[in-house]
């Protein structure tokens, strides 16, 4: 299936998976649909002015009345998606909770970036560029989030006391981006991909039982769940993995490695 895998946000356990099962990944503007329905807009207390998480937070008192007055704050459940319609440019300053990036291929396909936490702000490129946001937000966690529409936001990137931090939270995610591409792109097999991110996640402090699903792993490699599985059934009678229900535990992180070594 080439660079995209496919997610369609189910947890499987490990040990029910089927051979020739076809996970497929809900297109972008299905997510759409479902933000209205699971994001209840209020206006909630937000610590991050307090904290100063983010350029945004920092702003000076007159121009932090100007961004209440104009922007709107609501709370989401996980799995909504975070982004804006064609033509509605702007941003989303993440006040609380976690999102995973997605890069959406042209049939809908998805694949997993990375993951932000609070703080960080979605659309950057977007607004500065005139060009649509690529990327999609997905909440793992509920989340706290603040939407900016475009001409606040032009208002933001023009003052000086923001300026600097919006830019830098852009390049940040632009090289993460790039990272996440190539580290996928100039692995030479799927097998060398499932092995770097599994020793990715390991350095990123992940222990020895994954809690990711079949398709959500799948996503992140960059293959389709029925490739995963092969390669996983593969390792699993050598001994390097083990499914344990909703859980594939690496037992063999040495041998992961020398996946690495013999390429």
């Amino acid at each position: 299936m080439g660079l995209f895998g496919r997610f369609d946000g189910k947890y499987r356990p490990w040990s029910e998976e089927k051979a020739g099962s076809s996970d497929t990944f809900p297109r972008e503007e299905v997510f759409m649909k479902e933000e209205s329905s699971r994001a209840r807009r209020e206006t909630p207390i937000i610590p991050c002015r307090d904290r100063v998480l983010c350029p945004v937070c920092a702003v000076p008192n007159a121009v932090w009345e100007e961004v209440q007055a104009q922007t709107f704050v609501r709370r989401c459940s996980r799995g909504t998606l975070l982004g804006k319609a064609p033509g509605q440019r702007g941003l989303t300053v993440l006040c609380q909770g976690r999102v995973r990036l997605w890069l959406f291929g042209l049939r809908g396909e998805g694949f997993w970036l990375f993951e932000l936490e609070a703080g960080r702000i979605l659309g950057l490129a977007s607004v500065v560029t005139g060009e649509p946001w690529p990327l999609m937000a997905e909440a793992t966690t509920p989340c706290l989030v603040r939407t900016i529409p475009q001409a606040m936001a032009m208002r933001l990137i023009s003052e000086p006391s923001v300026a600097s931090g919006l830019l830098r939270h852009m390049g940040e995610e632009a090289i993460a981006a790039y990272e996440g591409l190539a580290r996928f792109l100039l692995a030479r097999s799927a097998r060398e991909r499932l092995a770097r991110c599994l020793l990715d996640l390991r350095a990123k402090g992940a222990k020895d039982d994954l809690n990711l699903s079949r398709s959500e792993l799948a996503a992140r490699v960059g293959v389709s769940p029925e490739t995963l599985s092969r390669l996983v059934s593969s390792w699993v009678r050598d001994g390097v993995l083990e499914r344990r229900g909703r859980t594939l535990r690496v037992r063999d992180w040495d041998a992961l490695a020398a996946v690495l070594e013999e390429l």
